[in-house]
């Protein structure tokens, strides 16, 4: 979280172990969770992670990460959730960056399932990239 936005009564802080990296150092956590402060660019966070040994992570983000990170060959799987809502407008993306501006230079998802989940829909689906 490079704004120091995260409250520690969100649901993903009820189980201990949690490692938040953000640019805030003013963010308070109980001691049953590990606060990074700096290195929250994806390459350091993806190779501190290497070196815990952690083979599999989220990455709960907004249109700027998400992009970058699917750039970057990060992402193995995705999970969009779609509301019954329709907003939009040329500032509401939900990939930013450079993006994607063809379809032949699209990612590819790939073995996708759609789960309702309350009012909305899961779209799970993986990327495969030839590596």
């Amino acid at each position: 979280d490079r704004r120091g936005r995260l409250h520690s009564n969100l649901r993903i802080f009820s189980e201990p172990g949690v490692i938040v990296y953000t640019q805030a150092p003013d963010l308070e956590f109980s001691n049953k969770h590990e606060v990074v402060v700096g290195g929250t660019q994806l390459h350091e966070v993806t190779a501190n992670l290497a070196g815990r040994e952690v083979q599999s992570f989220v990455l709960e983000c907004g249109p700027d990460l998400a992009f970058n990170a699917l750039r970057d060959g990060i992402i193995d799987k995705i999970i969009v959730f779609v509301a019954p809502k329709i907003i939009g407008g040329r500032e509401l993306l939900g990939f930013a960056s450079e993006g994607v501006q063809s379809l032949e230079d699209a990612v590819r998802i790939q073995d996708w399932t759609v789960e309702r989940v309350g009012p909305d829909l899961m779209v799970t689906g993986y990327v495969h990239r030839n590596h």
